[in-house]
C-alpha cells in the first residue's frame, strides 16, 4: 500500500514538472487528400471518345462498360449507368475487399445503392413466386375466409352466461350468516 502511495505521488511530481502539449498540423493540400475526397461527377455527359475514356478511367471501368445517363434533368453527368443488380446476386464466395457489401475497392457504386442493398429490394434475384400467383393466393384466402364468416354468421356463437341478478325485496341472494338447521 505504501508503495502504491509513493508511486502515485511520484507520478504527480513527474507529470506536473514535465508538462507537454501535443500539436498536430493538418495539411489539406490536393496532394495529401485521399482519392475519395477528390471525386466529383462532371455535369456534362461525355460524348466524344476522349471524354468517354476519361470517364472510364475515372470510375475504373472499361470504355465499353461506360454508358452515361441521358441528359434528363437529374444531373448525373458523367456518372456511369450501372446495371440495376443487387449485391445479393453476386457470388458470396468471391474474396471481396468489403465482403459485407460484396464490393471491391474503387468499384463504382450504383446511383441508387440506397435502394438495392442486401437488406432492401432484391433486384435481379429470382422470386420464388410470381406476382400473379401471390395475388391469386391472397384473394383466394380472403374469399374462402370471407365465405366461411358469412356461412357461420347464421349460427351465432356466444359465451353462455346467466341472467344478471339484481337485488329485489324479499329475495336473498347471499348472506354472511350461518345456515340455520332446524
Amino acid at each position: 500500500m505504501a508503495l502504491l502511495k509513493n508511486c502515485m505521488t511520484l507520478r504527480g511530481l513527474i507529470v506536473s514538472r514535465n508538462k507537454f502539449t501535443l500539436f498536430m498540423k493538418a495539411n489539406y493540400s490536393e496532394e495529401t487528400r485521399t482519392d475519395f475526397s477528390l471525386w466529383r461527377a462532371k455535369k456534362e455527359v461525355p460524348k466524344t471518345e476522349e471524354e468517354i475514356k476519361e470517364a472510364a478511367k475515372k470510375y475504373n471501368l472499361h470504355p465499353r462498360e461506360t454508358k452515361a445517363y441521358e441528359e434528363d434533368g437529374f444531373g448525373y453527368g458523367d456518372y456511369p449507368k450501372l446495371p440495376f443488380v443487387s449485391p445479393e446476386t453476386k457470388d458470396p464466395y468471391y474474396p471481396y475487399d468489403f465482403p459485407e457489401f460484396r464490393r471491391n475497392l474503387h468499384e463504382p457504386v450504383h446511383i441508387e445503392a440506397d435502394i438495392i442493398g442486401e437488406d432492401r429490394y432484391s433486384a435481379g434475384v429470382r422470386q420464388p413466386m410470381s406476382p400473379v400467383g401471390a395475388s391469386l393466393m391472397f384473394f383466394g384466402t380472403v374469399t374462402i375466409l370471407g365465405g366461411l364468416f358469412y356461412l357461420f354468421s347464421f349460427y351465432p356463437w356466444f359465451q353462455p352466461v346467466m341472467e344478471k341478478q339484481y337485488p329485489k325485496p324479499g329475495v336473498t341472494h347471499y348472506t354472511f350468516e350461518p345456515v340455520k338447521t332446524s
